[in-house]
């Protein structure tokens, strides 16, 4: 689950198809918040994962995975893809917070 929980993408609240443009506009944007004192959440924080460090330290780490190819890969391996409708519908299932929603509708693509 640890690989989950601080997943590069669940802490910068981004998809896999996020450019090195939107991360860098991520990370900023939670380094203004953080410095301002603002709570920070996304659609994709799913809080059945456990807490996630949205520090400005944990954006800079996320934004370091994501740009060597290499650790990028691994972190993209490890998150949601949304390449089908069905994709889509099960994430937002995940994001309602309805697991068993999102397991049906994967299985049936199974």
């Amino acid at each position: 689950m640890h690989r989950y929980q601080n997943n590069a993408f669940r802490v910068l609240g981004l998809t896999p198809a996020a450019s090195i443009k939107d991360i860098m506009q991520r990370v900023n944007e939670i380094k203004v918040k953080e410095s301002l004192g603002m709570h920070t959440a996304y659609d994709y924080d799913f809080a059945w994962m456990g807490p996630v460090d949205r520090s400005a330290q944990g954006a800079i780490s996320a934004l370091q995975r994501l740009e060597n190819p290499k650790t990028r890969l691994k972190e993209e391996m490890c998150w949601f893809w949304f390449d089908t409708d069905k994709d889509k519908q099960a994430v937002e299932c995940l994001v309602a917070g309805n697991r068993q929603s999102a397991h049906e509708i994967w299985k049936e693509i199974v």
